[in-house]
């Protein structure tokens, strides 16, 4: 937080969700002129042909325009055009057409900075909550516990119009996955089809000893997810938001990110 922020001379910035500041639109920009100058920068020859080609390919495949030579400030101008969801498209195409794992991160690091409410997970902008949620995410895609079901609901969340029952149901399945995976790895118990006898058999273990809060939590989640029909079709008095797909994403990747953490301290 600013100096003037914490003397309350002036106003955090509010939590962007459906709308882009002008300094968030502007870091973007600013990214995009930075990978083009090491683009210049890489050129063996005076024309620069890698730079032009990244100029170009924005021109003919990102805004779909006729071919032809493109100068950075053409580029600029069109993107300041742009709707705000329209320039997080942009920054994905840029930040996938350069594919470095270096660009992903500067840009996590300005959309924290600009308290943006999406992240690059994965390599795909996803909404979410705070810092410690994407990493959780991150944890759990990569911990191979959930048999890839938190990786196809954070997808599915990054789709146009997502389908929030959907990425519920895969984020439950996910903690269902791993938790029926660390019973097998672990114990000579006979892990079961069911949520519930799971959690009893990891519990008979005191392996989920001191966290009953979380497995509230989850147990409720699980509730509420097989009564509302989420994962089985029925009739929906309820109608699910973005928020609840993203707390389920979120709570559910949580869990499994703590158990891949307690099955590594082991």
């Amino acid at each position: 937080m600013k100096f003037s922020e914490r003397m309350g001379y002036t106003q955090p910035l509010p939590f962007q969700t459906d709308s882009m500041s002008e300094g968030l639109k502007n870091d973007i920009i600013n990214l995009y002129c930075q990978i083009y100058q090491i683009k210049c920068d890489e050129a063996n020859d005076f024309y620069n042909l890698d730079a032009d080609k990244f100029n170009n390919d924005i021109w003919e495949k990102f805004f779909h325009n006729i071919s032809g030579y493109t100068d950075i400030k053409i580029i600029i101008a069109q993107v300041k055009k742009l709707e705000w969801f329209e320039i997080y498209d942009f920054l994905e195409y840029v930040c996938s057409y350069i594919n470095d794992d270096d660009v992903y991160n500067a840009s996590n690091l300005l959309l924290k900075n600009q308290n943006s409410g999406f992240r690059f997970v994965d390599h795909i902008l996803i909404p979410i909550s705070d810092e410690t949620d994407m990493k959780n995410v991150e944890n759990a895609i990569n911990s191979n516990f959930d048999n890839g079901h938190i990786k196809i609901a954070t997808q599915k969340l990054s789709e146009k119009n997502p389908d929030y029952p959907k990425i519920i149901g895969e984020s439950i399945d996910g903690v269902e996955i791993a938790i029926k995976n660390v019973v097998s790895n672990l114990y000579d118990d006979t892990p079961t089809n069911k949520f519930g006898g799971n959690i009893k058999i990891l519990k008979k273990h005191n392996f989920l000893d001191g966290h009953p809060a979380y497995i509230e939590i989850l147990n409720k989640l699980y509730g509420y997810a097989s009564d509302g029909g989420i994962r089985h079709p029925k009739d929906r008095d309820y109608k699910i938001t973005e928020a609840d797909a993203v707390f389920a994403v979120e709570i559910c990747s949580a869990f499994v990110s703590f158990l891949k953490y307690k099955v590594s301290s082991l």
